[in-house]
């Protein structure tokens, strides 16, 4: 486990292709997130991209900038399109419109307004005055 750890380069397995295309613990951003983070200067993940590419949220929208930058060793097959609207956001972005991913303490999450908090002097999370 890499929580809070960097190192030159780290190599990440993501190999978990099966029939049903289950990524099973793989789907959670937030493993995500510590895994790229984490690199000083290589990041190096191996998968299934038609595995991977179930994942909606995190994976597919990676594997499709990792295709649109050119970082591909090898075949990309066909992507999924995005769906309508984008993917669902997660991580802040998630919280900040409500949806509780559980990353945050309750105070700093809003209503689901679709927009981020107004953190102005004189306002509360909610936006409304002290």
């Amino acid at each position: 486990a890499f929580q809070g750890c960097e190192k030159d380069v780290i190599i990440v397995s993501l190999v978990r292709a099966n029939r049903r295309g289950d990524v099973g613990f793989v789907a959670d951003w937030r493993r995500a997130n510590v895994a790229m983070t984490r690199a000083k200067r290589g990041l190096v993940i191996f998968g299934d991209p038609n595995t991977l590419a179930r994942e909606e949220s995190t994976w597919a929208p990676w594997l499709r900038w990792v295709r649109d930058n050119g970082l591909v060793l090898g075949q990309m097959p066909q992507l999924p399109e995005p769906p309508p609207g984008g993917p669902k956001p997660v991580g802040l972005a998630a919280e900040a419109q409500g949806r509780w991913t559980g990353t945050a303490t309750s105070s700093s999450v809003g209503p689901a307004t679709g927009e981020f908090l107004n953190w102005n002097e004189g306002e509360d999370a909610w936006g409304e005055d002290e």
